[in-house]
């Protein structure tokens, strides 16, 4: 027997698990008539951190000038695409409610879950980037262990 899910929250990053979830969001979401959630996190830490980088020597004193807005344009310029893309699978197929957050993706998903009493997470098995693919999902390995409630991983 299945289980009916009434808030529907999903992970997207820009990778082709991200959309594989998105997709299998929606059959649950048609299925229960449930409220989707399009979540995408920008983890600003890592903007600031990459865009001050801490120098390793000591170097002379030339004046640099931080590269952190273009970093945060750059980011929100991704964010964008990522949800318009999103929005374009959907092509109004259920309601969903787009939701952008700064911080890190696994505390984000887990924290968002908790304070909206989601029913179940959909989300790819790893992230976008090279050190995520190698690290074999952190982020989903961290948001099975500590979400409020059922979570599948789409490969």
């Amino acid at each position: 027997m299945s289980k009916n899910y009434k808030k529907i929250l999903v992970a997207i990053d820009g990778s082709e698990q991200a959309e594989e979830a998105l997709k299998e969001a929606i059959v649950l979401a048609k299925r229960d008539n449930s409220q989707l959630f399009i979540l995408h996190a920008t983890d600003k830490n890592s903007i600031y951190a990459a865009g001050n980088p801490v120098p390793v020597v000591p170097a002379p004193a030339i004046p640099v000038v931080p590269a952190v807005p273009v970093l945060e344009e750059s980011a929100d310029n991704e964010a964008k695409e990522v949800l318009d893309k999103a929005l374009a699978i959907i092509n109004n197929e259920v309601k969903f409610e787009e939701i952008r957050v700064d911080g890190s993706a696994k505390n984000e998903i887990v924290d968002f879950a908790k304070e909206h009493e989601i029913d179940m997470i959909v989300m790819g098995s790893s992230g976008k980037g090279a050190l995520d693919r190698m690290l074999l999902g952190s982020t989903a390995v961290y948001v099975v262990k500590h979400a409020p409630c059922s979570v599948t991983i789409i490969k």
